[in-house]
């Protein structure tokens, strides 16, 4: 996502501007300018991205500038490396002659002095020379980018108000689920509670299972119908749901576990206490554990909960539920899972059944041709086809149909319950 890209450039120059100024570095042929008007130009782009990043769903235009402007990101960050380990660099070097002049004369070391000096001098010069002239080229593709922005686009500024991001707050999953509501997914379904029960009654070891898939695809609610299975329920002493979501914390996803294995040790706060209960609370028994929604990537984050939770516990299984492939394999997963679309069909029965509700069969049948158009375009989309169905309950005329075909993708709805949850993935 654009946005990630520039947010994560503007988190890496800030340091380096800073410390360029404090230490009064100086980057020949104004090389600090041009990492300043960098950064400038970065922010004054970034105030639009949210809003170009909602147009760039419907508009091929606005996509292909949100991919020149990925592509400059990149090369920026390319840039930043250079800076960085120029001035590693630089560092080990006068540390090294600052090591080799004690070991000469007072006389030897001011000849010394000069001459490398001067060389350090000519050779610090080529690289920051090189580093200046491509941050001088990068701001001028910026310059490019933001002018055809202001020129074609003309994007709203986001200035002081939260983002997408923000706006959209994570709903707490719950293990609960309206199986008649659920369609297309029944292969899906079959195949994961097999992979859940196979082996678990030979007591082999704790393995995880990952559901891989797009924003909006319905993975929770596979897993939910997964965790609800009477073979399921059956196979394991206790099952446990834990909505993960972002940003990670090691100790509500330890509570929440407790909650249902020991709760008399889950109102301990220490995550290092926490995790031994846990251990002690799983000794032996076989348990279905749920982490839906997980986004972190950090290995270092996982390693202490996944030991622990793989420790004498034969037969268990962790199912998880992720958009991320590097997340299924940091967690350890032994069987993941890729999440497909919808066929058109089953997005039109999702959508149908809500859109249609309380409707004469009459005018059903007049609204139906411009509903599967409707259908086609959710994309294989769960969740769209549950908004969009949503929306169309309470538009009445053919007409309203039409338009809501038309503009579906720029409608408030779509920006506000579509976007946030998947708008990468449709870009």
């Amino acid at each position: 996502m654009a946005d990630a890209g520039v947010s994560m450039v503007l988190n890496r120059l800030a340091p380096l501007i800073e410390k360029t100024v404090r230490e009064e570095v100086c980057l020949l042929l104004n090389a600090d300018k041009e990492a300043q008007t960098l950064s400038e130009n970065l922010k004054k782009i970034h105030e639009v991205l949210a809003d170009a990043e909602r147009k760039g769903v419907a508009d091929p235009k606005v996509k292909s500038w949100l991919e020149k402007l990925q592509d400059i990101t990149y090369d920026i960050d390319d840039v930043v490396d250079e800076w960085e380990l120029e001035n590693i660099r630089q560092k080990l070097e006068d540390a090294n002659d600052s090591q080799a002049s004690d070991d000469i004369d007072s006389w030897q070391k001011k000849v010394c002095s000069f001459l490398e000096s001067v060389c350090l001098c000519f050779k610090q010069t080529l690289e920051r020379r090189s580093i200046a002239k491509n941050m001088k080229g990068l701001n001028g593709r910026l310059d490019s980018v933001d002018q055809e922005h202001k020129d074609e686009f003309k994007f709203i500024p986001n200035l002081g108000r939260d983002s997408d991001e923000d706006e959209f707050k994570r709903i707490i999953t719950t293990s609960f689920v309206d199986v008649s509501e659920i369609h297309g997914r029944d292969d899906d379904k079959k195949t994961l509670v097999s992979k859940l029960l196979s082996g678990s009654s030979s007591g082999d070891g704790v393995q995880t299972i990952s559901i891989v898939g797009a924003g909006g695809m319905g993975k929770t609610t596979l897993a939910q119908l997964v965790f609800n299975d009477v073979s399921v329920m059956n196979a394991f002493e206790f099952k446990i749901w834990v909505c993960v979501s972002d940003p990670f914390d090691e100790v509500k996803i330890a509570k929440a576990i407790l909650e249902i294995t020991d709760r008399n040790s889950s109102n301990l706060t220490q995550p290092q206490a926490l995790l031994q209960s846990i251990e002690k609370s799983i000794s032996g028994r076989k348990f279905l554990l749920v982490l839906d929604d997980v986004w972190e990537d950090d290995d270092s984050k996982w390693k202490h909960l996944r030991a622990c939770l793989k420790k004498d516990a034969p037969g268990s299984r962790i199912l998880v539920t992720t958009r991320k492939t590097k997340v299924a394999k940091i967690i350890g997963t032994t069987y993941m899972h890729s999440l497909e679309p919808l066929s058109d069909s089953y997005c039109w029965s999702v959508l149908s059944q809500i859109a249609f509700r309380d409707r004469e069969e009459t005018e059903c049948e007049m609204l139906k041709e411009t509903g599967l158009e409707i259908a086609k375009k959710c994309k294989g989309l769960p969740l769209a086809a549950k908004t969009i169905g949503g929306l169309l309950q309470f538009k009445p005329s053919l007409q309203d149909w039409q338009d809501v075909s038309r503009e579906m993708w720029g409608s408030e709805e779509a920006r506000k319950d579509l976007f946030p949850p998947f708008k990468a993935e449709l870009q």
